[in-house]
């Protein structure tokens, strides 16, 4: 049995097999809240914030490091440290989608579509505490 809906003076078939998903980042820089018009024709899914160094190890053993656990906890370490003692200034991105980036980066490193054979991240931070990375790639 199909279903309809009335839309402007069409009947329209509904297709069960069909959905619609928006995602909405409250407070996120640049975007602006939806209407409650809008929002209440949604049903709302609440989500957690993803364990950042998980994906960063999955991600690490895929572009094929192989001592992803190791570097994985270093990188987010990194960037929570980043994201906590540096600029609050919303052009500073130290989410996923940042570290991804850095990650795909590596993983090109590593297979070669780089002229660089290995890469080293040495950041001092304002109170100066210094933090030191060496990645040695093949």
């Amino acid at each position: 049995m199909a279903l309809f809906y009335q839309f402007e003076g069409q009947e329209i078939a509904i297709d069960g097999r069909m959905g619609i998903f928006i995602t909405m980042n409250p407070g996120y820089a640049g975007r602006t809240e939806l209407p409650e018009s809008v929002k209440a024709l949604f049903r709302p899914v609440v989500v957690i914030v993803p364990d950042l160094q998980q994906i960063c190890e999955i991600m690490l053993f895929s572009e094929g490091f192989l001592m992803a656990k190791v570097l994985a906890k270093k990188m987010t370490v990194l960037y929570k440290l980043a994201k906590e003692q540096l600029s609050k200034q919303y052009h500073y991105d130290f989410g996923l989608r940042a570290l991804k980036s850095v990650l795909v980066m590596a993983g090109e490193l590593k297979r070669g579509k780089s002229p660089f054979i290995g890469f080293h991240i040495d950041v001092v931070w304002p109170t100066n505490a210094r933090v030191s990375f060496h990645f040695k790639l093949g």
